[in-house]
């Protein structure tokens, strides 16, 4: 991960002039690997968003306000970094990558950012779920980094090595009129929980 994420960042570099750029490549990821992989997950709320630039390539970091460790020993305010952000010679733009917005409360699936990866986030926007608050059921929901709530989450799943997705393999999403249970912040820790001890 670390030499695809210096190769992308030494191309973007070459490519960057007055113009936008944009690219992506990500894969599905199972919501067990992804609750594996993670150095540190976090129900937290971003802040201080700001752009810093690493040799010449711009790269847009913020803080997570953590509220509750799920997984893992952050610092009291991580950072998290993502390669692409706006500067005065144009914009470097990542397709697919998700940067959570500030005050926006939600469970964060993070690698340490001493990793240097190109997202912070594991699986990119897949590693976010957003709490929200359905107005019609009148309680918590759970969504996707896109704004769906999510109906279920089967932690046995197994992805499609072929496949981009916009949420891991395992989520469900709910389906409009049809839905009437949601994926509570609570259920979702007591999954993460059963991925990471389930072989």
């Amino acid at each position: 991960m670390r030499k695809i994420g210096w190769i992308v960042t030494t191309l973007f570099c070459a490519a960057m002039t007055a113009s936008d750029v944009s690219a992506s490549s990500v894969l599905q990821i199972s919501f067990s690997e992804m609750s594996r992989k993670a150095d540190f997950i976090v129900q937290a709320t971003p802040s201080g968003r700001r752009i810093e630039l690493r040799d010449g390539v711009p790269w847009t970091c913020l803080v997570l306000d953590v509220s509750k460790t799920i997984k893992g020993s952050p610092d009291r305010r991580p950072e998290l970094c993502f390669l692409g952000g706006k500067t005065t010679n144009g914009t470097l733009g990542v397709t697919d990558i998700f940067i959570p917005p500030e005050g926006r409360e939600g469970v964060y699936f993070c690698y340490d950012n001493s990793r240097h990866y190109v997202s912070s986030l594991v699986g990119w926007q897949q590693g976010a779920f957003l709490v929200s608050r359905d107005l019609q059921v009148g309680s918590e929901v759970l969504t996707t980094s896109d704004g769906t709530p999510v109906a279920d989450i089967q932690v046995s799943a197994t992805p499609n090595p072929q496949a981009a997705a916009p949420f891991a393999a395992g989520v469900i999403p709910a389906q409009a009129g049809k839905t009437t249970t949601f994926v509570t912040t609570a259920r979702l820790i007591s999954l993460i929980h059963q991925a990471l001890v389930t072989p």
